[in-house]
């Protein structure tokens, strides 16, 4: 649009001084006076949630002769893979966990 203009301007200007007009033609106010842009700051954007970190799981040391839940839970996770058979799943770490476990690893 600003292009028209300024060749509209051109032409006027131009076709004046063919006909040998002594007076100057003037120029619209919309060219010499473009508005300016208007500048407004953004909202702020609301504060994305940091997730809050997992926790890692504890690592515990297993040896022969304990018992108690972690015992449990690496049973479970053994006859899960099918290195212990279900029956077995007592707490207890015994001869028939430590197979299972040398056979897992």
């Amino acid at each position: 649009m600003d292009f028209l203009k300024a060749l509209l301007l051109y032409l006027t200007l131009a076709t004046g001084a063919a006909v040998g007009a002594t007076e100057s033609t003037p120029i619209p106010y919309e060219l010499l006076h473009t508005p300016t842009p208007v500048v407004t700051a953004s909202p702020t954007p609301s504060p994305v949630p940091t997730p809050s970190p997992s926790p890692t799981p504890r690592l515990v040391t297993l040896s022969e002769g304990d018992s108690g839940t972690y015992v449990r839970q690496m049973q479970t996770r053994l006859a899960e893979l099918g290195y212990l058979q279900t029956a077995d799943i007592d707490g207890f770490y015994g001869k028939k966990t430590t197979a299972a476990v040398r056979t897992f690893q």
